[in-house]
């Protein structure tokens, strides 16, 4: 097992372009240089309703919430530290995760996905995931964090906003985009807009402040785009969207 990585409550995570910085609380930085937004310390992130950990480059457990231990079915942080996804579930999915782990690492860039397996005792687990590169103050790459939500359990909607108030969903949008819309779905340019700042996590009310429309407008080009992708709630049309981005 590798040496733990130092990640303290009190460090602050802070949004870069193409990850996240931990920084310790007495680190000065400017709010504005180089491309940085500031973000939020690891123990508010762990107050998240989601399965919120951090990886070393080894794909080894170093810090992660009770939400993460629950789903892992583990009786606490001593069970996994330092461990690996083969640990808790299926050789198969373990496997799976390691590869999505090295992928962030390798491409260093913010992935959304769709992560399907078993746990050892064949529990089913389907969660969507977000996982970004996690650097140090000397920017030196360290690890990953990630932020899953399961299916079922979680709300997807929910799950999008919060990560977009943390400023990880900046290039979502792109991302669902660059798959394209089903041919057989034709949407208006309005309506286009409407999807896209949805799916960067965003309330009706902040979409039509974007936009310069009311928030009625809005709901009323939602409820049409939910009547196209044949889906009866902003959740469910969140998660056919993600389902249209091929996994890594």
């Amino acid at each position: 097992m590798s040496k733990l990585l130092d990640i303290s409550d009190e460090f602050q995570l802070i949004r870069c372009i193409n990850g996240v910085k931990l920084l310790r609380p007495n680190h000065r930085i400017k709010p504005h240089s180089h491309g940085f937004n500031l973000g939020c310390s690891v123990k508010q992130l762990l107050q998240l309703p989601f399965s919120v950990y951090f990886h070393n480059t080894q794909s080894e457990l170093q810090k992660a919430n009770d939400t993460l231990f629950e789903m892992a079915s583990l009786n606490s942080e001593k069970d996994c530290l330092g461990k690996t996804a083969h640990s808790i579930t299926s050789d198969e999915f373990a496997t799976k995760l390691i590869k999505n782990d090295r992928n962030v690492l390798i491409h260093k860039n913010i992935q959304i996905i769709e992560e399907m397996g078993v746990r050892k005792d064949d529990f089913s687990i389907h969660a969507i995931s977000i996982k970004v590169p996690l650097y140090d103050g000397q920017s030196k790459l360290i690890g990953l964090m990630g932020c899953s939500a399961i299916l079922k359990i979680n709300s997807i909607a929910n799950f999008l906003t919060k990560m977009a108030e943390f400023n990880l969903l900046n290039h979502f949008s792109h991302l669902y985009y660059r798959h394209s819309i089903p041919a057989h779905i034709h949407l208006s340019l309005r309506e286009r807009e409407v999807l896209e700042n949805i799916l960067s996590g965003y309330s009706a009310k902040k979409i039509g402040a974007l936009l310069k429309i009311s928030s009625r407008t809005v709901e009323y080009h939602l409820e049409n785009i939910k009547a196209k992708f044949n889906v009866y709630s902003k959740s469910e049309l969140i998660e056919k969207c993600l389902r249209g981005i091929k996994k890594s």
